[in-house]
């Protein structure tokens, strides 16, 4: 088994303040993954999990990498236990692979700050359950291409760039969803539009409705943090002094500059009313990043949404909540087939009922 903190994460703005004499602005414009595995952990991880490497280039030049997560028994179990505000998963195979029937295809949109490993533990949960996946590294992330962050719409094109040439090669086997995370939930919402039709549903786990928004709530909420043990109070000490919240909008507009974009029109608002994709949204009720009450608000907007707000779930914590989660999703992606959206039923959280 592989123990992760997959909780006790490196706030983004005590990494920004090891990371040298960057700015704010230049942080957001040109983002570094955090991946969740050290080299070693993960070479030894694509060997004993049957993980395979691919990558698609787009007519922008852009190189967007996966991992082909094939659908298996591989007797994967994971659990999760919980210490105060933070908590601590487990998880790992019991055997080598055995393939399985395959059901349907899962491509999975990391957040912002991280990469394509950091889903690998929900992959591994529903390969068990006949979905093959995808785990894609986006734009600036792991082992894919630096290109101009586009904080959505620019990662959008990516994905649907990467479905068809995986379409076209036959690989992916219906049915086919969207699994997203804060920017690769938006990612897919984004994507909707020139996915209508090809994609049978959408899981987006605390997306942001609007860039701008999304990086001013990110900063205040993580300078209002709790941090762990001493390093992690200096490294805040050090966040607050050299990132204070009162500068966010005039990084947000630097940084704005940098991408040619203008970030507080880069906004969900429009998008999501006209979609025909069943979609499945979660958002912590205690998030404290990214409002939930936005994601309720952007359901509102589209009857092929389904809103549930998680209680107590922080937007740390909520995306390492396989051992919760996975089941009623599960059921969801199951009985889900193109405008057949079927509802979602949260049970009793099994750590914290």
């Amino acid at each position: 088994m592989i123990r992760r903190g997959a909780c006790r994460a490196v706030c983004l703005l005590a990494a920004l303040a090891a990371s040298g004499c960057a700015s704010l602005a230049e942080r957001i414009a040109q983002p570094r993954g955090q991946p969740i595995f050290d080299a070693k952990s993960l070479s030894d991880i694509e060997r004993a999990w049957g993980l395979e490497k691919g990558e698609v280039t787009t007519e922008e030049g852009v190189r967007i990498a996966y991992y082909h997560v094939p659908a298996a028994d591989r007797g994967y179990a994971y659990t999760l236990q919980k210490h105060g505000n933070y908590a601590s998963t487990n998880f790992g195979v019991g055997h080598a692979p055995k393939p399985t029937p395959v059901r349907g295809t899962i491509v999975y949109l990391h957040g912002w700050g991280m990469d394509g490993t950091s889903l690998l533990p929900w992959a591994m949960q529903f390969a068990e359950h006949g979905y093959q996946g995808y785990a894609l590294d986006l734009r600036n992330f792991g082992r894919s291409s630096r290109a101009s962050q586009g904080f959505g719409p620019r990662e959008a094109a990516d994905v649907v760039a990467v479905l068809e040439q995986l379409q076209a090669r036959g690989d992916l086997h219906p049915t086919v969803f969207l699994f997203g995370v804060s920017l690769g939930a938006s990612t897919a919402l984004f994507a909707e539009p020139a996915l209508r039709g090809r994609i049978d549903g959408i899981v987006a786990l605390e997306p942001f409705v609007n860039a701008a928004e999304a990086i001013r709530g990110t900063v205040r909420g993580t300078l209002d943090g709790t941090p762990e043990g001493l390093a992690g109070r200096l490294k805040l000490m050090i966040a607050n002094w050299r990132f204070p919240a009162s500068g966010d909008a005039d990084a947000i507009r630097e940084a704005g500059e940098l991408l040619g974009l203008d970030l507080a029109q880069v906004d969900l608002r429009p998008v999501v009313p006209g979609s025909s994709t069943c979609t499945l949204l979660l958002h912590g009720a205690a998030d404290s990043w990214l409002d939930p009450a936005a994601s309720r608000e952007l359901a509102a907007l589209s009857p092929m949404i389904r809103f549930t707000a998680v209680p107590r779930m922080g937007h740390m914590l909520l995306p390492v909540r396989i051992d919760w989660l996975a089941a009623p999703i599960g059921h969801w992606l199951g009985e889900t087939r193109a405008k057949n959206c079927a509802g979602f039923e949260l049970p009793p959280d099994p750590v914290d009922p």
